[in-house]
């Protein structure tokens, strides 16, 4: 009985596709390595360098794409590539922004993450150096809930986590009818430090766009502050909670 050889073309096949399989297990291998953190990481913190928080996000993907989201004043994002050092720690390669002179700055810049037991600290182009921790770690707002002022018919609906949260709300009631969501960008010996988010219109609300919430609580009662300054809130606003 003669034999017919295997044919070639489907050898070769066989092949290419247990090599494929192979580099594919090997590069979610190497993926899982470069995260210490797993493979849908977010860190989150805030960058003080200004003497008010701006919120930073960093959220891991799956293989080793990373996005950086940078609050109030930069408003804007990159999209690094992430590599495993000899040491341990990982290299940013930025790739490309969304727009924003911040951000457009740092494409084809390099950055250092360095994970240390549950922490974290990003070192940025210029010598800028942002704490981190993983999201739910870092410290809460001390004044969640809702408050209300009276005299202007204003409410803050606190309920922010993480630097980066955008969920809480300011909202006017009637004549001025309007409401503004608001980006919790962290913590200093101020206050905690919200910013405002383009929302439905208003003049009492477009006004603050640009500025900085700053709240802290005294006793029962909320102080809210504007920074810069403009003439509602000054030198604070006294809020209720509302029960």
């Amino acid at each position: 009985m003669r034999t017919t050889p295997a044919c070639p073309a489907l050898a070769g096949m066989t092949l290419l596709l247990a090599a494929l399989h192979a580099s594919a297990q090997a590069t979610d291998a190497d993926a899982a390595t470069i995260d210490p953190m797993g493979p849908a990481a977010v860190w989150v913190g805030s960058d003080v360098g200004s003497g008010k928080p701006s919120s930073l996000r960093l959220s891991a993907g799956d293989g080793a794409d990373i996005t950086l989201a940078f609050g109030e004043p930069y408003n804007c994002r990159v999209l690094a590539r992430r590599s495993l050092r000899d040491d341990g720690d990982i290299t940013l390669s930025f790739l490309q922004a969304n727009g924003g002179r911040h951000c457009n700055a740092l494409v084809a810049e390099a950055g250092l993450l360095q994970v240390r037991e549950g922490n974290a600290e990003l070192l940025l182009p210029a010598g800028v150096r942002v704490a981190l921790s993983a999201a739910g770690q870092y410290p809460a707002p001390p004044a969640n809930g809702q408050w209300a002022w009276a005299a202007s018919n204003l409410r803050l609906n606190l309920r922010a986590r993480d630097p980066g949260d955008a969920g809480s709300e300011l909202v006017y009631g009637s004549p001025r009818n309007c409401r503004l969501a608001l980006r919790y960008e962290g913590r200093n010996a101020q206050g905690a430090w919200f910013s405002p988010l383009p929302g439905n219109g208003g003049q009492a609300c477009d006004r603050l766009l640009g500025h900085g919430l700053v709240v802290t609580p005294e006793g029962e009662q909320l102080r809210l502050r504007i920074e810069p300054a403009i003439d509602t809130c000054q030198p604070a606003c006294v809020l209720q909670p509302v029960r």
